[in-house]
């Protein structure tokens, strides 16, 4: 099993594990008494949310189109490929970029 911090660094987890004295396990055992039990629970942060909606959304995206790429990587390489400033600020705020 590896754990993944949020700054990028995996990190495993050692060989074995420290022994769990019985006091321990019967104290918690004894707090949770009353409890419903075998019901797990599994929250995720906003960030992994996120990350599950880009997930879904790259999925459902077509595939790259790299005539039409390297046509447009073509006239920006002769400096042929210019788009007014007006226009991309109208798309932006068209898509509610800025809303």
């Amino acid at each position: 099993m590896k754990i993944q911090n949020d700054d990028g660094v995996s990190r495993g987890l050692p060989h074995s594990t420290p022994a769990v004295q019985g006091s321990k396990v019967d104290g918690y055992a004894k707090a949770n008494q009353g409890k419903p039990s075998g019901e797990d629970r599994v929250e995720l942060s906003d960030r992994a949310k996120a990350m599950q909606v880009a997930s879904i959304s790259l999925k459902q995206t077509e595939e790259i189109r790299t005539d039409k790429v390297e046509h447009f990587k073509s006239l920006i390489n002769q400096g042929k490929y210019n788009v007014p400033a007006q226009d991309i600020a109208e798309r932006m705020l068209g898509e509610g970029l800025f809303a």
